[in-house]
């Protein structure tokens, strides 16, 4: 299998992984590849579009306790609102579950200090 087509495959996986789980906190899932982004919003907050407000402090939050997990992650966005992990292209399934898991724990965690 061709590298490009791995990293479709993994990409999907990651994608799937975050946009499947319960975490109310996960606004928006974009990116390309493995290059995504991850919003994080305020499921209490609805905006005049009648979306969530995308939450800096939260984003900030969770790349502190991702941290304390082992798994660095950069934030950006406006506002700082978006969770960018950045995984190699020769990354295991094995380890993208793996940071999946991390970053929806921590997710949750910072949530319990933001709310």
């Amino acid at each position: 299998q061709k590298l490009w087509e791995q990293v479709e495959r993994k990409a999907k996986l990651f994608r799937s992984l975050l946009e499947d789980s319960d975490c109310k906190y996960i606004g928006d899932v974009r990116g390309l590849g493995l290059m995504m982004g991850i919003e994080l919003v305020d499921p209490n907050e609805i905006g005049k579009d009648g979306v969530p407000e995308a939450n800096g402090e939260l984003c900030a939050q969770t790349q502190v306790e991702c941290l304390k997990r082992g798994l660095i992650i950069e934030k950006g966005g406006r506002g700082g609102t978006v969770l960018r992990p950045l995984p190699p292209l020769v990354v295991t399934d094995q380890e993208i579950t793996q940071g999946a898991e991390i970053i929806i724990e921590s997710i949750n965690a910072a949530a319990e200090k933001v709310y």
